[in-house]
């Protein structure tokens, strides 16, 4: 009779499947269940965990045209550097920092001494970034434009991050074993 109520109580936690968390380095996900109900796959980060530390060069299309010049550092989901501005002629010194969400990354560059900041939402693939800018200046209206660019990586990469959840979630049980 015990090894009977064992038995079931066996297969009742089984069919229920697992519920927990996920803790990647860059934050906890939503909760997965994993169990025997079909299963799909899901990329977790922007391009599965690029880390964007290296060399960047990047050309603002846009009026006036600007082409950007940064060694940028990642750590977790935050990115920082310095590099060079060139635009009409003249290279002025500039910083960077931004964020690096699971679908964006954001940052903004300031010149030195603050005399414009460009935000820029990008999209990083491999070596490739593309996206959108705004480009402010006191005393002067926003500009915008789109830029396309390129990244000379120097991190080791992380492995690409995947994650298995259900289709559906699996109902409680409802069945008292006593």
């Amino acid at each position: 009779m015990a090894i009977l109520v064992l038995l079931i109580l066996l297969s009742g936690a089984a069919s229920q499947g697992y519920m927990g968390t996920v803790s990647t380095g860059r934050g906890i996900l939503t909760p997965i269940t994993v169990g025997e109900e079909e299963s799909s796959q899901a990329q977790v980060g922007l391009s599965g965990g690029l880390n964007l530390t290296g060399s960047w060069s990047a050309n603002l299309k846009g009026s006036p045209a600007r082409h950007l010049d940064l060694e940028m550092f990642q750590q977790d989901d935050l990115v920082m550097g310095s590099g060079q501005l060139s635009s009409e002629g003249r290279r002025i010194n500039i910083t960077a920092a931004g964020s690096v969400g699971t679908k964006d990354l954001m940052v903004f560059v300031m010149a030195a001494g603050g005399e414009e900041v460009i935000r820029m939402e990008l999209s990083a693939s491999k070596t490739a970034i593309t996206g959108v800018y705004e480009a402010f200046s006191r005393g002067m209206p926003i500009e915008s434009g789109t830029l396309t660019g390129s990244v000379i990586l120097s991190a080791p990469q992380d492995k690409e991050i995947t994650i298995i959840s259900a289709a559906t979630p699996l109902p409680a049980a409802s069945t008292s074993y006593a």
